[in-house]
């Protein structure tokens, strides 16, 4: 078991939610905050690359993403 047993991730970005799936995943319980209380989406045309599906894959959210945009792989 880890010692670390609770998480407080500040940032709601790709890399803040991914790192929230991965403890979860690893049983460590997390908090994550953004400084948009709204949690708006900034910005438009999010390019993901090969090595970000890879690691959405890893994370088993993939699919999911996949699904809620447009892709063309």
């Amino acid at each position: 078991m880890s010692a670390v047993q609770k998480v407080l991730i500040i940032g709601g970005g790709i890399a803040g939610m991914s790192l929230a799936i991965r403890l979860g995943q690893s049983g460590i319980k997390t908090d994550l905050i953004d400084r948009d209380l709204k949690w708006r989406a900034v910005g438009t045309g999010i390019t993901i690359t090969g090595p970000t599906f890879r690691a959405f894959q890893e994370l088993g959210i993939e699919s999911e993403v996949r699904s809620k945009g447009r892709s063309n792989a």
